[in-house]
């Protein structure tokens, strides 16, 4: 199997690949620009809760990997979820919490959870 994406699509961020099986693969990666491993684990679990929001598993074989930028570690996973669901609708990917009967998302920002409370 190939491990190269020299010929994926290339987003900021992001790139995204037909996988050659039928199952999703999702790949996170943080380099040392990010800060030391605290930093760099905390942007691998805000990026991992953001994509957990949008990414259904059952889309078909593609081979999507998240890079984590300098902001990244500093985000809340519902800024970052954002960039997500803009992300896959430029990808053409389908997004999980805009399906019907989607549960809402469990990081909403501060604002919009005090108006629902």
């Amino acid at each position: 199997m190939e491990n190269s994406f020299a010929g994926c699509r290339r987003r900021a961020g992001f790139c995204q690949r037909p996988g050659s099986g039928t199952k999703t693969r999702v790949g996170l990666t943080a380099t040392k620009k990010i800060g030391h491993a605290v930093q760099r684990n905390r942007a691998r679990r805000v990026m991992k809760a953001a994509i957990d929001e949008h990414l259904d598993q059952n889309i078909g074989g593609y081979d999507l990997v998240f890079v984590a930028r300098g902001m990244t570690p500093r985000l809340k996973s519902w800024q970052l979820s954002e960039v997500v669901a803009k992300l896959f609708a430029q990808a053409g990917l389908p997004d999980k919490a805009k399906q019907p009967g989607a549960k809402p998302p469990a990081t909403v920002p501060p604002a919009d959870r005090a108006a629902k409370q």
